[in-house]
């Protein structure tokens, strides 16, 4: 059985990191209350290696949540990657429409129940008319 150790943990908001190597799990609502908790967190995540953040049991982030995974990407670049698993397809559309999934050490993977039920995932980038 994987150990966790809880990184974060409030009414809304919990993050811990997951048995293996590099993996944390964030699960409840990042929003204006919960967002600093998160950039906190994140912050003292080194770059050594692949960084998986599991999204499955994330029920709400809002821009600035998904900012401060990809400001992760960007301070950890060129040495490691940030592979966010279990994205909804909400959050897919919100990461195309501001170009983060373009970002070159950022993987994005659809969360495990939209994949199960063989639902739509949003595309990777967007074209712009």
């Amino acid at each position: 059985m994987k150990q966790t150790s809880v990184v974060h943990d409030e009414t809304t908001l919990r993050i811990e990191r997951t048995g293996s190597a590099g993996g944390y799990r964030i699960a409840g609502e990042i929003d204006l209350r919960t967002h600093d908790a998160l950039a906190a967190a994140l912050a003292r995540i080194d770059g050594t290696g692949d960084i998986h953040l599991d999204l499955n049991d994330l029920e709400f982030c809002d821009a600035a949540g998904l900012g401060a995974m990809v400001a992760l990407a960007e301070r950890v670049w060129p040495l490691s990657r940030v592979v966010l698993d279990g994205v909804s397809p909400q959050l897919r559309k919100v990461l195309a429409v501001l170009h983060w999934d373009l970002r070159p050490n950022l993987e994005i993977r659809p969360r495990t129940a939209d994949v199960a039920r063989n639902r739509p995932v949003a595309p990777r980038s967007v074209t712009t008319v």
